[in-house]
């Protein structure tokens, strides 16, 4: 199973790393980024396999029956795109907007290190018109079992709740209520937590998820170094009934008990 939804999330969660595969020379190298997708987004049988350089393993894929070739003016998200030039060549894989995810790029910013006394490059989500790319003679194969979908728990009426109330500001009681379930469940149907949640944080702008970030923080800051001394008049307070909790606790030792209760 994919462990991602698509080529996007698969790159998103995985920059600035370096791939490893079985032979620990490679590690670095632009063909070990994609051995590390075939396995992890598709059923490309032995994925660490030697495939030949970075711009022979298309051709190899295809000659072994688990990619085609298409015209480059037809390429799509998850689409490997091998720069066929040079000695060695290079491999990336395609995602959405015109960018590409690929490993050992000599960029400025990009981590780098020693491996088998050669310098590597971390991987990286990179323009695709990208001056160096001039005249590479890309190529593009599809690969037969690359495939996108849903790997995401659907969000539940709890992620509803939570979206709600501690990011869009929603009223607590309501969104407690049948006609919250009623109202939205539909709506958010079927959606993964991750989708759900910054649909909610762009809707809002995040303001209030800004502001509660703010004032917890802002109460950690102020009791932090008596923190210890608190809790444990909080703790022994809780022993005793709710109205002498009421008469001796202040204010703001009740706002940083609810404090606790959140982080």
């Amino acid at each position: 199973m994919a462990v991602a939804k698509n080529a996007d999330d698969y790159a998103w969660e995985r920059q600035n790393i370096f791939f490893k595969t079985i032979y620990p020379s490679l590690e670095g190298q632009c063909v070990t980024l994609t051995k590390c997708f075939m396995e992890d987004m598709t059923s490309v049988p032995n994925p660490h396999a030697a495939r030949g350089d970075a711009k022979l393993v298309g051709k190899t894929l295809v000659a072994q029956g688990h990619a085609v070739e298409v015209p480059y003016s037809e390429r799509k998200r998850g689409d490997l795109i091998c720069y066929e030039y040079g000695t060695y060549g290079h491999i990336a894989t395609q995602l959405s907007g015109g960018r590409v995810f690929e490993q050992n790029v000599n960029m400025g910013g990009v981590q780098s290190k020693i491996v088998d006394g050669e310098r590597v490059y971390a991987s990286r989500i990179g323009s695709e018109n990208e001056a160096w790319r001039v005249g590479k003679n890309p190529h593009v194969y599809r690969l037969k079992t690359y495939k996108e979908g849903n790997t995401m728990a659907e969000a539940t009426i709890e992620t509803m709740r939570i979206s709600e109330t501690e990011i869009r500001g929603g009223d607590f009681n309501y969104v407690h209520s049948g006609k919250f379930d009623t109202a939205l469940k539909a709506a958010y149907s079927g959606k993964d937590p991750n989708a759900l949640i910054m649909e909610a944080f762009v809707a809002s702008n995040a303001a209030n998820y800004r502001k509660d970030k703010n004032t917890w923080r802002d109460f950690y800051n102020k009791y932090k170094d008596t923190a210890p001394l608190m809790a444990a008049k909080i703790e022994a307070l809780e022993k005793e009934n709710a109205e002498l909790k009421k008469n001796s606790c202040t204010t703001d030792e009740r706002a940083f008990l609810d404090l606790r209760k959140k982080i």
